[in-house]
């Protein structure tokens, strides 16, 4: 996994900007013990200026959706928060 992470790091890293899918945050929050050690890199990396990413608002609506079925509205906005920054 080691070097399949950094494989992916390295290859995001030549980009300036990427695109960002909902999957990449619903990984992340969930702790995908298969993915998240790659989506923690990736938002490391966008988080100290490696490059800047996009996301659509669809990505918003599909990551906030549960919470608000379930009446988290504090998860939510947290949610909403983390990704308007």
């Amino acid at each position: 996994m080691e070097r399949y992470t950094k494989g992916i790091g390295a290859a995001v890293r030549i980009h300036a900007r990427i695109g960002l899918d909902v999957s990449i945050f619903m990984y992340h929050l969930e702790l995908s013990p298969r993915y998240a050690p790659l989506t923690l890199l990736l938002l490391e990396d966008l988080a100290i200026g490696s490059f800047t990413a996009v996301t659509s608002a669809l990505t918003l609506m599909e990551l906030t959706v549960g919470p608000l079925r379930q009446g988290k509205h504090d998860v939510a906005a947290e949610y909403e928060r983390a990704l308007t920054v």
